[in-house]
């Protein structure tokens, strides 16, 4: 551990909207020298998925990578092993929404990591809700808004 708090995601980046990007500005504004990982399979061979996660964040007043940037960008790690070993740099997962991540909060989970999940009015919004709850942890970490 690094000693920063250190949110993170390892969605697709298709559930990564404007609106997520805002929500999870405002979360890393709102928690000084937090910084934030976003693990992409996209990152490893396409410069315009990068480059507009890149975009959504400045637009937010939040940098990406170099010096004074607080998110990481980190494409493919071709090995099982090498991908969850990432999850030993996060401290919280964040849940996209309103599609959210089935596969990535169970490695999460698995991982030891605690993902914050956003309620929601439908099946595919309640999966990080269902999943959290059957490990006992919904009511700490699933959020009723935004």
């Amino acid at each position: 551990s690094t000693g920063v708090f250190t949110f993170g995601t390892f969605n697709a980046l298709a559930k990564v909207t404007r609106r997520v990007v805002a929500l999870w500005a405002r979360i890393l504004k709102a928690t000084p020298g937090s910084r934030m990982i976003i693990k992409s399979k996209p990152f490893f061979c396409e410069a315009e998925g990068k480059r507009h996660i890149v975009q959504m964040f400045q637009e937010e007043g939040i940098a990406c990578g170099g010096d004074g940037g607080r998110i990481d960008l980190i494409p493919l790690i071709k090995s099982n092993h090498g991908h969850l070993a990432v999850y030993h740099h996060v401290d919280l997962a964040l849940d996209p929404f309103p599609y959210a991540g089935t596969t990535t909060t169970c490695e999460a989970l698995y991982m030891g990591v605690p993902t914050i999940t956003l309620k929601g009015k439908c099946h595919a919004q309640n999966v990080g809700m269902s999943l959290l709850e059957s490990v006992g942890i919904g009511s700490e970490f699933v959020a009723s808004s935004e």
